[in-house]
């Protein structure tokens, strides 16, 4: 389950990070290996744990929230083919000097790589839920120059590679809501004056 947040009805938090999270367990390396940016005596980068491909469906479910403005990261490579309203896709040929996206650590057991942003607006009424998942259910969609499969090599470590979501919830402003209460407190006194 993902985090739940309260905003008022159709507000719009803009540039959200689309993120591909790799939380290492105990005990476990790290796929996206948090030492591949490391420079040679060389002077050139290792780049082994860059993604090298990723592709990546946005979905919203629920009341009339949306999202606008879905933007791949095309750093060290460029957009896919399938990129469309709902797709972030992106590839990086290492033949053309193309470093892929570089993904960071931001603690000891976790690093995460930014896919691209996107707008998200939060619906008038209700909730809206926001699925960021692999764009099909075969292996490959997402890959770095050493590793293949990410979604492979996580199965094959005893992990897993899941979605993740992020729900908007719409609550009117204070006075919207006074103003709901006092209609429903005059339907309600209209109705018992009718049984009087």
């Amino acid at each position: 389950m993902g985090a739940i947040i309260t905003l008022k009805p159709g507000q719009r938090i803009l540039g959200v990070e689309l993120l591909l999270i790799e939380t290492v367990l105990p005990g476990s390396e790290s796929i996206f290996k948090n030492d591949a940016q490391t420079v040679a005596f060389d002077g050139t980068i290792n780049r082994s744990g860059n993604l090298l491909a990723f592709s990546a469906d946005l979905s919203a479910n629920g009341a009339d929230g949306r999202f606008e403005k879905l933007v791949v990261n095309s750093s060290g490579g460029g957009p896919s083919p399938i990129n469309d309203g709902d797709t972030v896709g992106y590839f990086a040929l290492g033949i053309f000097g193309q470093t892929g996206v570089m993904p960071t650590t931001t603690d000891a057991d976790t690093a995460e790589a930014v896919l691209g942003t996107v707008d998200l607006i939060a619906p008038l009424t209700g909730s809206t839920t926001f699925t960021l998942a692999d764009y099909s259910m075969d292996d490959g969609d997402f890959t770095t120059f050493s590793t293949g499969s990410l979604e492979a090599a996580a199965r094959g470590s005893g992990g897993s590679f899941n979605p993740n979501s992020l729900t908007l919830t719409a609550v009117p402003e204070p006075s919207a809501l006074l103003h709901l209460i006092a209609v429903f407190a005059c339907i309600g006194l209209k109705r018992s004056r009718l049984q009087a």
